[in-house]
């Protein structure tokens, strides 16, 4: 059968005291290691996964006596639960879904400073043209790597891929230009909106994040190809490990290149739409539990979440889509939309409230 991976990504920042290093009042510097960690959770059988991640999810969930609210989890959501269970939680469901997972690579960043700025400068006399990246400093590199590291991941992954022919599921990503890009070309990617929330694939590979960080600070080991193998063995699973460094930084510095990728964003895509006011913000309403029943409604059908946008998104709705709204302004802004041709159907959140507040 057709594989299927999913890529999720994190950017981890792991404080730690230089004790050989002291400052002028005689204490040790405090000093901080930024790094970028992906996984990429393959499948040989979608459906059946599927399957397992529900009953992995809920076995897990039981096994603790937590109420089980969603049909995906991510790591966010998971982290939410109190009383320390949630770390339980991670090696529960691992136990239960490793089976299911025909491979794990795990993908981080090492690189040294100096030789990334040579690199970025290198990028700009060659291309002839400005780069901001080359002006930015070291840490500002990285966070604009971040937004975008699960197509890095793919990018890495790529000749595994083309032989595969599989199918690449990503987390929603900012899109960015990269050289590397053109590498992909060809390749079935589908992006979506909070897939960590609505697919199964994906939010696996948020909790293996999760579970990798847990597991290598319990244990006090460094970001490393040794260490995260390590942490792996007493579940006896094997993840291939890839590092990404300075000579690898040529094929993924962020370009100033403008690029969409609208072509591989997956439909349909459930928007929520959001009135213009401060008596609520976005972050608040996709965490509240009202909100619940939008993510289970698109994870049952295989959509994906995104609150729209106005001034931006308006590209990106497609025949098929749905637009939910919390008020007439935003029902409005839907009877708009449709008024254009978009044929999108419109759903309060009191209505899909009604409808999907169960998990299944």
């Amino acid at each position: 059968m057709e594989e299927v991976i999913g890529i999720d990504s994190v950017s981890i920042i792991r404080s730690y005291d230089v004790h050989t290093t002291l400052d002028e009042n005689g204490k040790s510097i405090h000093k901080s290691f930024k790094t970028l960690l992906g996984a990429a959770v393959s499948t040989k059988n979608y459906d059946k996964f599927k399957e397992a991640y529900d009953t992995a999810i809920s076995e897990s969930f039981d096994k603790l006596s937590i109420p089980r609210v969603r049909r995906i989890y991510c790591s966010y959501d998971l982290n939410r639960l109190s009383g320390g269970i949630n770390a339980l939680l991670y090696e529960e469901f691992f136990k239960r879904i490793k089976d299911q997972i025909d491979d794990l690579n795990i993908i981080f960043t090492l690189f040294k400073k100096d030789a990334v700025m040579k690199t970025l400068g290198n990028i700009k006399k060659r291309i002839k043209r400005p780069l901001s990246q080359a002006d930015l400093p070291f840490d500002e590199i990285l966070n604009k790597l971040a937004p975008f590291f699960p197509m890095v991941c793919a990018w890495r992954l790529n000749k595994m891929i083309k032989e595969n022919n599989s199918t690449v599921l990503l987390d929603g990503i900012t899109p960015v230009d990269f050289n590397g890009l053109v590498h992909l070309k060809g390749t079935r990617i589908k992006i979506l909106f909070s897939g960590d929330r609505c697919d199964p694939l994906i939010a696996t590979a948020d909790i293996i994040l999760t579970l990798t960080q847990n597991r290598l600070k319990r244990n006090r080991l460094w970001y490393g190809r040794d260490g995260i193998k390590k942490i792996f063995k007493d579940l006896r699973f094997s993840p291939k490990v890839h590092v990404l460094n300075e000579r690898t930084f040529k094929f993924i510095a962020p370009l100033d290149t403008h690029t969409t990728m609208n072509d591989k964003i997956g439909h349909p895509i459930v928007f929520a739409f959001k009135e213009r006011n401060e008596f609520i913000n976005s972050d608040e309403l996709k965490n509240s539990d009202e909100f619940i029943s939008v993510y289970n409604f698109a994870a049952k059908n295989g959509f994906s979440v995104k609150f729209y946008k106005q001034g931006e998104d308006l590209s990106l709705v497609k025949k098929g889509d749905y637009l939910i709204y919390l008020t007439e302004e935003g029902k409005r802004a839907g009877d708009i939309l449709n008024g254009m041709g978009k044929e999108i159907t419109l759903m309060s959140l009191k209505e899909i409230s009604s409808k999907y507040k169960e998990v299944y």
